[in-house]
């Protein structure tokens, strides 16, 4: 449940992305976080320390106080086939223990160089 606080918090900054993908004319390509729109306050729930957005739009979101030894980082990576599709994401982890995770996010994050799985 602790983890899952961090998914729920950002629905909101996919919504963001969503729609200044929707609004850029290179779609996800021109994400970034300053035109998203999106912005959290870091340390402002008890079990998220920051939820950021990075250039093309991925979510990196760092959880804390989850009782895990590792507190686990998700990541959430938009795919959009081309502009003006729907966006689907990909949710993977680069820290803490797949056991503490949804299962559509156990999978844990790989390079850029390759290819990235997940829910």
């Amino acid at each position: 449940t602790k983890v899952t606080e961090g998914l729920n918090l950002a629905s909101e900054a996919k919504t963001a992305i969503a729609d200044a993908a929707a609004a850029l004319s290179g779609g996800l390509a021109s994400v970034t976080a300053a035109n998203s729109g999106f912005s959290f306050t870091e340390n402002s729930s008890d079990f998220v320390s920051t939820i950021a957005i990075t250039n093309g739009g991925e979510i990196t979101i760092t959880t804390r106080n989850t009782g895990a030894t590792t507190d686990p980082v998700i990541l959430l990576t938009p795919r959009q086939a081309s502009v003006g599709d729907a966006i689907r994401w990909d949710c993977t982890y680069s820290a803490g223990d797949s056991g503490h995770l949804p299962t559509n996010c156990r999978t844990a994050a790989t390079t850029t160089s390759d290819t990235q799985t997940g829910g």
